[in-house]
């Protein structure tokens, strides 16, 4: 398991694989194998950050999940509803 306590694996559907979100530790720090998808043209989709300018200009800081200051890097446009969440 790549997430850690409190935070959840959201899985992009159609992939084995996912990016940690909310709890302590979000993002793909900890992911031994972080995912590359279609549409992240900042290359950051999972990278760690507090506002939308650590994302890029065609991505952005989706921050409802956060426990701290810290959220996750989404391409603009992508809707996080797509994925599904364990």
């Amino acid at each position: 398991m790549d997430c850690e306590l409190g935070n959840q694996c959201v899985i992009v559907t159609n992939n084995d694989y996912g990016v940690c979100i909310g709890g302590r530790s979000p993002g793909n720090s900890n992911d031994e194998r972080p995912i590359k998808i279609k549409g992240d043209l900042d290359e950051t989709f999972g990278d760690v950050c507090e506002n939308n300018m650590d994302c890029g200009p065609r991505s952005f800081c989706e921050m409802r999940f956060a426990v701290g200051r810290e959220g996750v890097c989404f391409p603009k446009g992508f809707n996080i509803q797509n994925f599904m969440k364990y």
